[in-house]
C-alpha cells in the first residue's frame, strides 16, 4: 500500500493558524506560527500548554533507514525526540525519503503509519481531526468520513474514520518538543483490532528534547540575511511548421535575522507561430507572452520531520507554505538547486 495521503498532512502547515497555502515542498507534511514572540526563527522552545512528561534521553534502537524493526523492539528518533514501540504481531520499517514508518501484520489486513516531527500544536491536530481522511493514494475516491467525537485525553487526541468498509483510529499527541500521530488502517470488521494497534503505540511513545541543535542553528545561520535563488528554464527550437514556445521561472525568497521574509516569484511564458504559403513564404505569424506573479511576505521557521529540515513560511495574511531543505555542498529547495546571495531586502 501506498503512504496514506491524509497522515502525510499531519506536516507542520497544517498545525499553522489560517489556511493552508500551495508550497512546492511536501505537504506534509504541518508547525505553529513563529509570529509570536522575540525569539526569531531559531527557537526552540517548549510548548507551554502541553503536560507530556519529557525525558532527558530517549533509550531503543535508532531508526535506519531499510531497516526492518520486529514486534516489541523501540524505535527512537533522536533528531526529532520521540520513540515507540512495535506493536504485538507488526513489523515496522522506514522507506528512505519517506515522511512516514510503515508498520505491517504480515498475516492480517492492514496499514499502520507513524509520524514524527517537530512543530505541532493541539489546536492544529485538532482541525485535522476535523477533515475528511482522503485517501486517494490508496483507492481512487477512497475518502473516509469523521464518525463520533474527537476523544481528548489530555495532550493525546482520538478519533475514527469510515467509510463503511475501511476504518482506521487516528491517534495524535503533543508534546512539549515533538509531536507523534499513529494510525492503523483495517477492514471495518476489524476495527477493534486496528484501536488497539494504534492504541498500543501511542501508549508506548516517549519524548524528549530533540537532539538537532546543531543542524537548526546551521540552518538558520546559513539562510539569515540570504537570498536563495531558483531558475527554471524550458523551451524548443522552431519546428518545422515554424512553432516555438518557452517558459522561464525565477524564484526569490529573502530570510531576516529577525524571522521575517520576502518572497517573490514570476513565471514567463511565451509562444510564437509562423504559416507559410505554398511556395515556403511566411504569410501568417503571430505570438503571445504571459507573467504570473506570486508575491508574498511574513515570518519563516525551521522544523524538522523524518525526512529532515523543513521551512516554514506564514504570510501576513496567515498562509503558510511548507518547503523541504537539503545540503550537499549546494542548497536545495523543494529538489530544486538553489544559488545563495546576500539579501537585497533582508540583513
Amino acid at each position: 500500500m501506498k503512504h496514506l495521503c491524509w497522515l502525510l498532512a499531519l506536516c507542520l502547515a497544517a498545525a499553522c493558524s489560517g489556511d493552508k497555502g500551495s508550497g512546492s515542498g511536501s505537504g506534509g507534511g504541518s508547525s505553529s506560527s513563529s509570529s509570536s514572540g522575540d525569539s526569531g526563527p531559531a527557537a526552540d522552545a517548549p510548548s507551554p500548554q502541553s503536560k507530556v512528561p519529557v525525558s532527558d534521553t530517549l533509550t531503543g534502537k535508532e531508526l535506519q533507514p531499510g531497516v526492518q524493526y520486529e514486534a516489541g523492539e523501540r524505535i527512537q528518533v533522536p533528531s526529532l525526540g520521540a520513540s515507540f514501540v512495535v506493536p504485538p504481531g507488526c513489523v515496522a520499517a522506514y522507506p528512505p525519503g519517506g515522511l512516514a514508518m510503515i508498520v505491517r501484520d504480515a498475516s492480517k489486513p492492514g496499514l499502520g503509519l507513524v509520524l514524527l516531527q517537530t512543530g505541532m500544536t493541539k489546536d492544529g491536530l485538532r482541525k485535522l481531526l476535523e477533515q475528511p481522511l482522503d485517501l486517494n493514494s490508496l483507492e481512487q475516491g477512497l475518502v473516509l468520513q469523521a464518525r463520533g467525537e474527537i476523544e481528548e485525553q489530555g495532550d493525546r487526541l482520538t478519533r475514527r474514520f469510515s467509510n463503511g468498509f475501511y476504518t482506521t483510529d487516528v491517534t495524535g499527541i503533543v508534546a512539549p518538543y515533538s509531536f507523534a500521530g499513529f494510525s492503523y488502517l483495517v477492514p471495518e470488521a476489524d476495527a477493534e483490532r486496528g484501536r488497539a494497534l494504534v492504541k498500543a503505540m501511542a501508549d508506548s511513545a516517549k519524548f524528549a528534547k530533540p537532539k538537532n541543535d546543531d543542524l537548526r542553528k546551521q540552518w538558520n545561520d546559513g539562510l539569515k540575511g540570504k537570498c536563495l535563488h531558483v531558475f527554471k528554464y524550458r523551451g524548443s527550437g522552431y519546428s518545422s511548421g515554424g512553432s516555438s514556445w518557452s517558459s522561464e521561472t525565477n524564484r526569490y525568497w529573502h530570510f531576516g535575522s529577525d524571522g521575517t521574509y520576502i518572497y517573490s516569484g514570476r513565471t514567463t511564458n511565451s509562444a510564437s507561430v509562423e504559416v507559410k504559403d505554398g511556395l515556403g513564404n511566411p504569410s501568417v505569424s503571430g505570438g503571445f507572452a504571459a507573467d504570473n506573479d506570486n508575491d508574498h511576505a511574513g515570518r519563516w521557521k525551521l522544523e524538522f520531520n523524518l525526512v529532515g529540515a523543513v521551512l516554514v513560511l506564514e504570510s501576513s495574511q496567515g498562509t503558510v507554505r511548507v518547503h523541504t531543505l537539503a545540503y550537499n555542498g549546494r542548497v536545495y529547495i523543494d529538489g530544486d538547486e538553489a544559488g545563495v546571495s546576500p539579501s537585497q531586502y533582508k540583513q
